[in-house]
């Protein structure tokens, strides 16, 4: 297991090209070694565990692409908070995509509830005026012609977005 927990660390460290998940490892690692230290190989094999994800995230590439087409009903929502009822938060449904063109489950935290999970598909917060730019894209023939709103690179753990995006997503709607 000692063995195990260096080479996944040294693994991350050698594809990362962030900070945040140079950070993620060194935290880990740190637990991994804690527990090997407490004789904990269950404590263990997660934080193994936990670099190995890690890892896999890292390592993949995918862009981030607004839904349209035959089955789908929208592209697009907006919410009116609970506590702000004159604002509305708008969203663009989308799916993470990978150079192949299969669908990829990335991590996302809906900021209604604060529940991460792992997914292909979510709806992605964004400005009022790119919501209103994909919706006039797809009104004229239901096609969106840049339905490519962010692009995730190998070593990152987060997409680069080409649209205003204030932060937060749901996984609901």
């Amino acid at each position: 297991l000692p063995q195990q927990l260096t080479e996944a660390h040294d693994e991350v460290i050698a594809v990362s090209q962030s900070e945040t998940a140079n950070q993620l490892a060194a935290t880990y690692l740190v637990d991994g070694q804690t527990a090997l230290q407490d004789r904990n190989v269950s404590q263990t094999e997660t934080a193994i565990s936990n670099l190995n994800q890690l890892k896999a995230d890292l390592s993949i590439s995918y862009d981030v692409r607004v839904v349209y087409g035959p089955g789908e009903p929208r592209s697009g929502i907006f919410r009116i908070p609970d506590d702000a009822p004159t604002a509305r938060n708008y969203y663009l449904i989308v799916e993470s995509v990978d150079p192949a063109g299969r669908l990829v489950e990335v991590e996302i935290e809906s900021e209604e509830d604060r529940k991460t999970e792992r997914v292909s598909r979510w709806a992605q917060r964004v400005s009022e005026s790119a919501f209103n730019s994909v919706a006039s894209d797809k009104q004229d023939d239901q096609i969106i012609q840049n339905a490519v709103i962010g692009r995730k690179p190998v070593g990152t753990l987060s997409p680069t977005y080409s649209v205003a995006t204030p932060g937060g997503a749901i996984l609901e709607w």
